[in-house]
């Protein structure tokens, strides 16, 4: 979905370690408003029952593997959006966390610092999601807003979505 109003920006309002039901979109006439109302939109054209969805953002890159997201019906734009939350909510393990850390000397102060000021801009109890833990999001090297989605094209005709983050560009 791009930006109708500036095509360089992201079109959804959203930092995917905040509950989607959060998210906001920028209309046409670049007025903010609700994405919740879309929510049960198809998520692509044509429709599909599965998608695959890469981002090798932050220190882990691609570690865990692609988001998918297989549906009996349609899948929805609700879908997406809590696929991608609920995959870096994930709390890591004692060994990811160890396997992470291991890529870099600064990878785990990187991490203990990400885990810290999500768990200051969460609307719930800071104290309570820092007993959590580490979870996915906190190896993404500070980019959590969602900038946006494209497709690719494979070899093998089949096609995968790229999941673009950035840099907040405010505290939440």
């Amino acid at each position: 979905m791009p930006n109708p109003t500036n095509p360089n920006a992201p079109s959804l309002i959203w930092d995917i370690f905040l509950y989607p039901t959060v998210a906001k979109r920028i209309t046409g006439r670049n007025t903010v408003v609700d994405l919740a109302p879309k929510f049960r939109d198809p998520a692509t054209h044509p429709a599909v029952t599965k998608v695959v969805i890469l981002c090798d953002a932050g220190m882990a890159g691609d570690f865990w593997g692609p988001i998918v997201i297989e549906r009996d019906n349609v899948v929805t734009i609700r879908d997406i959006l809590f696929g991608i939350y609920e995959y870096y909510q994930t709390a890591m393990s004692e060994e990811e966390v160890q396997y992470v850390a291991s890529l870099d000397p600064d990878n785990y102060t990187k991490m203990t610092d990400a885990c810290y000021r999500r768990c200051e801009g969460t609307p719930a109890l800071p104290g309570y999601v820092l007993r959590q833990g580490l979870k996915r999001v906190d190896c993404l090297g500070g980019k959590t807003t969602f900038h946006g989605i494209w497709v690719t094209m494979n070899p093998d005709n089949t096609w995968q979505m790229n999941l673009s983050l950035i840099g907040n560009r405010r505290r939440v």
